[in-house]
């Protein structure tokens, strides 16, 4: 993905990882904002003058209460929306606003259902990078995000269908 891709959206989140021990924190959303009740990350909009990066930051302190160490890798991006990775060093306990009614930490292959539509593509994207075991995709990031590095095929569509769970 180009830099200047990545650069267009005019909201921004994340899929929070801890380095310590590889699980993945995401966010239930509120009956009080769209798409209520499904498990997405944490971000929203962009305001004028902020980088995609300073917006995750910006939406996780606000929706998270996390204002600790955070390194951002971009994952995927559409026209309106674009998703990183946010490795933190160790777990922490969000401080949620009322955009979100809960939140989680959970195994990569375990996430909570249902998953917002615009995480799941993202995280089929994921999943397509490393599909093939030959291609490593973005050097090391499904290490970081807890895929195994031996994984095979039914383990990847085991983590694609789990995260990619139709709303009803």
């Amino acid at each position: 993905m180009r830099a200047q891709e990545f650069t267009q959206p005019r909201s921004a989140g994340c899929i929070i990882v801890a380095e310590d021990t590889g699980r993945w924190c995401l966010q239930q959303r509120s009956d009080s904002v769209s798409d209520p009740g499904v498990w997405s990350t944490w971000g929203g909009g962009r305001e004028p003058g902020e980088t995609l990066e300073q917006t995750v930051r910006r939406e996780l302190a606000e929706e998270g209460g996390y204002v600790g160490p955070l390194k951002l890798e971009p994952l995927h991006s559409t026209g309106q929306y674009a998703t990183f990775i946010g490795r933190v060093p160790h777990e922490f306990e969000p401080e949620i606003n009322h955009e979100s009614k809960d939140w989680c930490w959970a195994e990569a292959d375990q996430l909570p259902e249902p998953i917002h539509p615009g995480l799941a593509e993202a995280l089929s994207k994921l999943n397509e990078n490393f599909a093939d075991g030959k291609k490593p995709g973005r050097k090391g990031l499904s290490r970081r995000v807890g895929i195994p590095k031996k994984a095979s095929l039914t383990q990847l569509s085991k983590i694609a269908k789990s995260s990619s769970a139709e709303i009803s």
